[in-house]
């Protein structure tokens, strides 16, 4: 006896298969779109610092306006925060900005507190200022969402150049602002 089509039992693991190919495809794709995710943040934060500095060096001093409520960085023309915000970027909804450490820079918040020197903000908004030579104070950000353990990374800015280094360890980032607020790495 010839059969000329499938059955059904043959049909139904087709589609298994082809869902279980599916499902391997998306779990790839998606560690890739995270990774993908991750390098926009990081990116959208320092291309938010350089612009700073470009536009203070063409158009004098300026303010990179670090809203942690509001996930936001909006770059502001004149020091006295009044003028207009020229540049606003803002966080995709998995990643955000927990904590701002600076070593000088107004604060517009209600959360913050001093540890060896640096200030160590948790709420509110905190600016940071750029000289007419495109200098501001060294400052770091705590970006989570950035990893699959959800610990975050900090990106440290120097405040002379601009240079960003990533940190992994809470710990690093004290000691670093500990040396540059007070010339010792014990300051407490």
């Amino acid at each position: 006896m010839r059969r000329d089509g499938f059955t059904l039992l043959e049909i139904m693991l087709v589609v298994v298969l082809l869902a279980l190919l599916a499902g391997a495809v998306t779990w790839s794709l998606a560690g890739q779109l995270r990774r993908s995710d991750r390098a926009d943040v990081i990116s959208r934060l320092e291309h938010a610092d350089a612009m700073a500095r470009v536009a203070a060096r063409r158009h004098g001093p300026c303010v990179l306006r670090i809203d942690l409520d509001a996930q936001s960085l909006r770059r502001i023309d004149d020091r006295r925060g009044e003028g207009r915000a020229s540049h606003t970027a803002v966080l995709p909804n998995d990643f955000g900005v927990k904590r701002v450490v600076t070593t000088t820079g107004r604060r517009d918040g209600t959360s913050s507190r001093r540890s060896g020197g640096a200030q160590q903000h948790t709420s509110g908004a905190v600016d940071i200022e750029y000289s007419r030579s495109g200098r501001s104070g060294a400052y770091a950000l705590h970006v989570t969402g950035v990893r699959d353990d959800d610990e975050g990374l900090w990106l440290v800015f120097a405040g002379l150049t601009g240079q960003v280094t990533t940190l992994d360890n809470e710990d690093d980032v004290e000691k670093l602002f500990a040396l540059l607020t007070t010339g010792r790495l014990d300051a407490d």
